[in-house]
């Protein structure tokens, strides 16, 4: 009987443990921009809405057949082909609307993100929501990105840093200082008019 109790025990442990460790591992939204006018051009010269995904966790992601929409109704509205986000990394999609997914080459969702204001969904390939952005509307060369990285709170930022952290430092693809000045934004509930305060996001 003893034995069976400490199989039990030691299944428990095993589960809570790795369960956490999973979850840990869940790559993070953590910036975007939703009306580029002169901030970044992809491959083709173009300045196209982008999105940042981060990599919190201590082993790298192999984010195939994870889904990253505006739509809640369609998850997997454009996937990832077979990419690896290492540790700490940050990783720039962009929302350009010309559907480009091929490994080792720049990556491009099949939609644009609405700068009026949109939520953004990321999806693990079994279907359970890793994450999602607020909806907020934002003016030209203004994203709206997470503080600190992966975890924090959302603002607006006038100095965006695709790429790249958005606690200090400078952005590998800007050159920008991303030291930038951020206005938390407010919650928005789409049931009931505007009510200003902390914007409080339940996946994290």
């Amino acid at each position: 009987m003893r034995s069976y109790l400490r199989y039990f025990l030691l299944l428990f442990v095993f589960v809570g443990f790795f369960g956490n460790y999973t979850f840990a591992q869940e790559p993070h939204l953590n910036e975007i921009m939703s009306s580029n006018g002169s901030v970044l051009a992809d491959e083709d010269g173009d300045f196209e809405d982008w999105i940042e995904i981060f990599n919190s966790g201590d082993e790298p992601i192999n984010l195939s057949g994870f889904g990253l929409s505006d739509d809640e109704d369609e998850p997997f509205k454009w996937t990832f082909p077979d990419t690896t986000i290492q540790s700490g990394e940050f990783m720039l999609i962009w929302a350009s609307d010309k559907n480009r997914a091929s490994t080792g080459s720049e990556l491009h969702t099949n939609y644009g993100v609405a700068a009026a204001g949109e939520a953004l969904f990321l999806t693990h390939p079994d279907g359970t929501l890793s994450d999602r952005s607020p909806s907020y509307a934002l003016s030209e060369d203004i994203s709206m990105g997470r503080q600190p990285d992966g975890t924090g709170e959302w603002f607006r930022f006038d100095q965006p840093t695709p790429g790249s952290t958005n606690n200090t430092g400078e952005s590998k693809h800007s050159g920008k200082n991303s030291s930038a000045s951020g206005i938390e934004i407010p919650d928005v509930p789409e049931s009931s008019g505007s009510q200003p305060g902390k914007l409080r996001n339940s996946l994290r």
